[in-house]
């Protein structure tokens, strides 16, 4: 699992470690080539992501083709180049929940 953590401040759980854990317990594994976006803070409310073109490009160039991402960063896409969304598969979640049957496949 590749995460990217943009900041870390507590309680504040990341949405990729919430992924690793769900995953261990169930025993699927995440799609290949996936990143996964996002903190969880502790209401359960689900941090928007910052700097998106710059991290779309980061997930770019280090080889991701899947990337979670929170549905409250979608109005932010409008600055990304054109080229990253269509390249990469943007997936989208609302809920710590949705981001784990996303990535997991359930």
């Amino acid at each position: 699992i590749y995460t990217l953590s943009l900041h870390d401040a507590l309680p504040i759980w990341s949405a990729a470690r919430l992924i690793a854990s769900e995953s261990l317990k169930s025993g699927r594994a995440l799609m290949p080539n996936t990143i996964v976006l996002g903190h969880v803070n502790e209401d359960n409310s689900i941090e928007k992501i910052e700097n998106i073109p710059e991290v779309l490009k980061s997930c770019y160039e280090n080889g991701m083709k899947n990337v979670l991402l929170p549905f409250s960063s979608a109005a932010d896409l409008l600055y990304a180049p054109q080229e990253l969304l269509t390249t990469l598969n943007l997936l989208f979640y609302k809920t710590h929940r949705e981001a784990i049957e996303i990535a997991l496949n359930f």
